[in-house]
This record gives structure tokens, C-alpha cells and sequence, in this order.
């Protein structure tokens, strides 16, 4: 019986596991192979948390994706939604387009740094919870600002060199917020009176 069992552990390939969907989706989707980095990639369940680029907590979660400055070219794909304790997105300076995806402003994010991109589209479905910093300057974001945008807990918000439009919300009252940066716009009306 000892013999069969040093067999198996010694002479028989480990088994198989098949790629996170939505890091495959997503490495596929922003030229992976491409990356100035990309060690780890795609990962598989059981190496999500040695990627390059991949924060996890100690339960193996993943928490955070830091991949600023990386040659990431392409759109960000829907399926993030599956890892709901991600808090940290950093994906400045890199060449990604079109709309943020919904499942991605959904998430109770806590870091959102997305400057210098291409992205396009609005962002009247953020999450705003437990935001703190969110800066997602030049790019050609579109629309205006949703009325939640100065949630409770943001410190910075920043969304100059944009295509943003409209007033700024009266909510921008927020003692916490010790930064707001919104030039290179298109915004008009009156700048609300801020707490001190």
C-alpha cells in the first residue's frame, strides 16, 4: 500500500486546473502577451495569488489587480463581479478603451486609479460605499457627475481632461475630501460651498 501511494505522489502528473475565467478573459483582453510584465499569466485557481500584479488577503482573495504602467492594451472584459473583495484597481497608464464595465463599478472599491487610458462612457452605476480615492483623469469620460460621486468616505477624487459636462453636485460638501481636481472639462454653474 506504501509503495502504490509513493507511486501516485511521485510517477503521476498532478492534476489538471483550468484558468480563472475571468483573469484568462481578461489577460486575453488587453494583450497579455504583450505585457512589459506578466509573469503568472493567466493564472489558474490555485495561482491567482502569485500573479504578477495580484493582491490577496490572507483567506487567498483577491483584494487588489496593481498593473500600472504595463502595456495593457485593449478593453476590460465582465467577470470581476467573481472576486467581490477586490478593493484596489490600478491601471493607469496603459492603452485600455471603451466603457468600464458595470460588474466593475459595482464592486465595493476602496482605490480606483484608471488615469491615463482611453476609456469612454459615464459612471452613474459607481459604487461609492466605501471609495476613498478614485482618480481617472485624462481619459474621455463623457456625461455628468452622478449625484453620489462625493460618497462619504472619498478623500480624492480627481476626473480632469475629461469630456465631463453638467454642474457640480451640491454633495461635494464632504469634510473628508481633501482633494477634487475636475479642470480640462466641461462643467458649469456655480462651485459649491465646501466644509472646512
Amino acid at each position: 500500500f506504501l509503495f502504490l501511494v509513493l507511486f501516485l505522489v511521485l510517477f503521476l502528473p498532478p492534476a489538471s486546473t483550468s484558468p480563472d475565467p475571468f483573469f484568462l478573459a481578461f489577460y486575453n483582453a488587453t494583450g497579455g502577451r504583450g505585457w512589459k510584465q506578466n509573469t503568472g499569466w493567466p493564472p489558474d485557481s490555485t495561482s491567482t495569488c502569485r500573479a504578477f500584479g495580484i493582491e490577496c488577503n490572507l483567506e487567498d482573495q483577491v483584494t487588489g489587480i496593481d498593473l500600472n504602467d504595463n502595456n495593457l492594451v485593449g478593453t476590460i472584459p465582465n467577470g470581476i463581479k467573481a472576486h467581490p473583495m477586490v478593493e484596489l484597481i490600478d491601471l493607469t497608464w496603459n492603452s485600455l478603451r471603451g466603457t468600464l464595465p458595470l460588474d466593475l463599478l459595482a464592486l465595493p472599491l476602496r482605490f480606483v486609479y484608471l488615469d491615463d487610458n482611453q476609456f469612454t462612457g459615464g459612471l452613474h452605476h459607481i459604487n461609492m460605499t466605501f471609495l476613498t480615492h478614485i482618480s481617472i483623469t485624462n481619459n474621455n469620460l463623457t456625461g455628468t457627475l452622478p449625484r453620489n460621486i462625493f460618497g462619504e468616505h472619498v478623500s480624492i477624487l480627481s476626473f480632469s481632461a475629461n469630456r465631463i459636462h453638467g454642474t457640480i453636485p451640491a454633495s461635494a460638501n464632504r469634510r473628508r475630501l481633501t482633494l477634487l481636481s475636475l479642470f480640462w472639462n466641461r462643467l458649469s454653474g456655480t462651485i459649491p460651498p465646501f466644509a472646512h
